[in-house]
């Protein structure tokens, strides 16, 4: 006896394959899998995200509580500046070479200094405490497959100081940050100490070169210098960074794509009944896609007859095709990275209901 189960698969595609048959399919080009790649070189040059020396004049901040250079931010504890040396602040500050005694710029006239705090002018909860921020604009890094931060800096790196020089970087618009770096306490950093008078400084001696290439891929960066002081004993020391540049290299990798579902079969209510020489959807069905890339997929387009449908900028990327429709479609989906790099796969469906 013939089971039940078969008589009705048997019936299904009699009814199927009478429909097809009566069925104008039109003309729908499927083209299959497609990579479109932003033109590059064997190996992209570098691109400067960012580039300043601090010669422009620094402005008031977005929360005008200090000056900054434009676009940057600068916080912190402090108010205030040395006894009788207005020029050395105990904050972040626009140093000019023509106003102090000494020449403490790398390149031009000014660089980004904060002095070391000896409590004159602070309020009385701070004292010679210091948390001072110099902050970059939002950086966008999604575009690159690796990235670069070089500065030129003066710091005091001798194990007794008790300040820190931290370097930090944060991906969520300055709510958490990472420390990338500590001049001062961390011996990699320990360069320099050879100019006669600058011993155990790195005097503009060597540049610093912090990769950030664990960020690539994120559209909000921000990267903070952080002088910090908890007031305990010991020595501490001014902190100088002077021409700054971000560099990445642009990703040129486009992503890879794939429809996981519906495949080549009969789907009814949205689950593949047999395996069929053509895709066939009766009812709704939810189009799964699979995407990856070298970096991080920024979205996946579904489009229909060229036309799209939906946009799905997170995994796992899907889109429910419950429309009632009738006939042949050409169902398509484009998968694109920060950079702009796509690929694309498309199918050709059979719909009913």
């Amino acid at each position: 006896m013939v089971g039940k189960s078969v008589v009705e698969k048997t019936v299904l595609l009699t009814m199927i394959s009478i429909v097809i048959a009566g069925l104008t399919v039109p003309s729908v080009a499927v083209s299959g899998t497609e990579n479109l790649t932003v033109p590059y070189k064997d190996v992209p040059e570098a691109e400067v995200i960012l580039s300043t020396s601090f010669e422009e004049e620094w402005v008031l901040d977005e929360d005008n509580d200090y000056v900054a250079p434009p676009g940057w931010d600068v916080d912190g504890i402090c108010k205030s500046h040395q006894r009788n040396l207005e020029w050395a602040t105990h904050y972040w500050n626009d140093l000019r070479d023509d106003e102090s005694f000494y020449h403490l710029s790398h390149s031009g006239t000014s660089s980004a200094c904060v002095w070391w705090s000896d409590g004159y002018g602070e309020a009385s909860d701070v004292g010679i405490k210091q948390n001072e921020w110099l902050i970059t604009p939002e950086l966008d890094f999604s575009m690159y497959t690796s990235v670069n931060l070089t500065f030129w800096s003066i710091y005091y790196w001798n194990s007794t100081c008790r300040n820190h020089d931290y370097v930090k970087v944060s991906t969520d618009g300055g709510e958490t940050w990472e420390t990338v770096a500590d001049l001062v306490h961390e011996e990699e950093w320990w360069l320099g100490g050879e100019d006669e008078g600058w011993e155990e400084w790195n005097h503009y001696e060597y540049p610093i070169v912090i990769d950030l290439s664990e960020y690539a891929g994120e559209s909000s960066v921000k990267i903070a210098w952080n002088y910090n002081y908890t007031g305990e004993a010991g020595s501490r020391a001014i902190w100088i960074v002077d021409d700054v540049e971000i560099k990445g290299i642009p990703d040129a990798t486009p992503p890879s794509v794939s429809i996981e579902k519906p495949k080549k079969a009969i789907y009814i209510g949205g689950n593949a009944l047999i395996p069929f020489p053509i895709t066939i959807v009766i009812g709704k069905v939810n189009v799964t896609v699979n995407a990856t890339d070298n970096i991080k997929v920024k979205q996946v387009e579904f489009l229909l007859n060229n036309e799209t449908v939906h946009v799905d900028d997170s995994a796992p990327f899907t889109w429910t095709w419950d429309k009632i429709q009738f006939g042949a479609f050409k169902l398509k989906v484009i998968a694109t990275d920060g950079a702009g790099n796509t690929a694309s796969e498309e199918i050709l469906v059979l719909k009913f209901f």
